[in-house]
């Protein structure tokens, strides 16, 4: 993370001058042949620095939160140490973690005690402490369980199998695992955990971000708890469980929930744990609707019933064609005729094991298959135009972290001028006009004089040909 990140920096630059110091020629003068390099006992000089430097911040930590000065602290002052890394872990999670603390502490070989007893205290003295904070530090606040599960779905994902995955693959994880997403929304939160800049994500910073959607995730939910629970009893009342569920949005109106509830009232733990089983039933149900929302399906129910002519609830070849190119997909070229049988046939694949019926090779396209198809003609879209923008931005020096700044920027600019967009013209072009520009040029506490207006006139034209820009 961040922080180990930074001590990691702050020590190479002091071992950086060790080895210039080193680096020297017969007359005592610095060597210019290069940048100075580790030798292998600089390197475990470095290592041992960080691990010290580690060490510190964990002594640190325990004293501040060992407010009795009892030289342990207990289980509601780890729930303290939990809440101030910016994790929310339910009890017995961070019970199964404190556990895995103790074993890895073997105290029970120091101390001489049995294991059934040492696991039934409550504390956690400073060995146990530092082994808290190492598993939390490498697993961000996850169980075993649930580390599993993302690994798996990060190797699922990783399609070329380089231990890395890009924006495309990030937004069809989302996907897979019920966020509707935009491409838009994906590159911003990817560049928030992409800390060696390289473009794309690796096992550890997938975790931080899983850990980074999680709380996003549980910051929503504690607020809705926050506001239905029992001020008293800091519980909701089994009788109001489906409402709040609702107005949370876990749930439809026409969704009964009575099976993952034991009748009793919920305290925020309890209420978690039933928002993650409804989620996992309902991602699985909701694969077949490949991540579009709800607005989107609406609109490309009614371009499949506009063209569904016969009114048989299929499609086509023909037909089918016919709704992509009215929403922007070519289809003329023998080629592009060739990639869409190929498409067609991963669609139907896939629609089949989201549990679609009637939805084998060559059997006519019904609604869900075209749902299927269209998100695997918008991913070969969103990989052609991340491509582009990556070699644009290579092209004007820009990092991705920048690059996301920058969009963010743009798509506010946009906004103010444009209303909502069409559901189906996922593919539209999005421009700022010059009016857009001055604005922008304006809140950057830049002037336009009549001079300065003519350059940005002129540079706009040179870069597209006419009076906007796109992103």
């Amino acid at each position: 993370g961040p922080a180990q990140a930074a001590r990691a920096r702050e020590l190479t630059l002091e071992c950086a001058q060790i080895g210039k110091r080193h680096d020297k020629n017969p007359k005592g003068e610095e060597s210019t042949s290069g940048p100075a390099g580790f030798g292998f006992q600089e390197c475990l000089v470095w290592a041992r620095c960080l691990r010290d430097k580690e060490f510190e911040a964990y002594r640190e930590a325990f004293k501040t939160f060992d407010t009795d000065q009892s030289n342990s602290i207990d289980l509601k002052e780890v729930q303290d140490v939990v809440k101030t890394l910016g994790f929310t872990m339910t009890q017995k999670t961070l019970e199964l973690v404190r556990r895995e603390a103790f074993a890895k502490g073997d105290l029970n070989e120091i101390a001489g005690v049995k294991s059934v007893e040492l696991l039934s205290h409550d504390e956690l003295d400073f060995d146990s402490f530092v082994h808290f904070m190492q598993i939390l530090q490498q697993t961000d606040g996850f169980s075993k369980e649930e580390m599993r599960e993302i690994q798996a779905t990060f190797e699922k994902f990783d399609e070329d199998g380089s231990g890395d995955i890009d924006v495309v693959e990030l937004s069809d994880m989302l996907r897979y695992m019920g966020h509707s997403t935009k491409l838009d929304e994906v590159r911003r939160l990817h560049s928030k955990v992409d800390f060696n800049g390289s473009g794309a994500l690796d096992m550890r910073e997938f975790i931080r971000f899983m850990r980074l959607h999680r709380e996003s995730e549980m910051e929503r939910i504690r607020a809705v708890f926050t506001e239905y629970k029992d001020p008293v009893l800091d519980v909701v009342p089994a009788d109001n469980v489906q409402h709040v569920m609702k107005k949370l949005g876990v749930v439809e109106d026409d969704v009964d929930i009575k099976p993952f509830l034991t009748g009793e009232a919920l305290d925020f733990d309890g209420f978690i744990i039933v928002c993650d089983h409804i989620r996992d039933v309902r991602v699985a149900a909701n694969r077949k609707r490949a991540g579009f929302s709800d607005a989107e399906l609406e609109a490309f129910q009614v371009l499949f019933d506009n063209h569904d002519t016969k009114k048989t609830g299929v499609l086509s070849t023909e037909e089918t064609t016919k709704i992509l190119m009215l929403i922007g997909f070519k289809v003329r070229t023998a080629e592009e005729q060739k990639e869409l049988k190929e498409q067609l046939s991963k669609a139907r694949a896939n629609a089949a094991a989201a549990g679609v019926e009637g939805s084998h090779e060559n059997a006519p396209v019904n609604f869900f298959v075209l749902v299927q198809l269209l998100r695997g003609l918008y991913r070969r879209y969103d990989q052609e135009s991340e491509a582009h923008l990556m070699k644009v931005a290579e092209e004007a020096s820009f990092n991705t972290s920048e690059v996301s700044e920058f969009q963010e920027i743009f798509q506010t600019c946009w906004e103010r001028e444009n209303i909502l967009e069409n559901p189906t013209a996922i593919m539209a072009k999005k421009w700022l006009s010059r009016t857009s520009l001055y604005k922008l040029m304006r809140t950057m506490g830049l002037r336009l004089d009549p001079a300065t207006k003519a350059k940005l006139d002129e540079r706009v034209m040179d870069i597209s040909g006419g009076d906007t820009v796109d992103f």
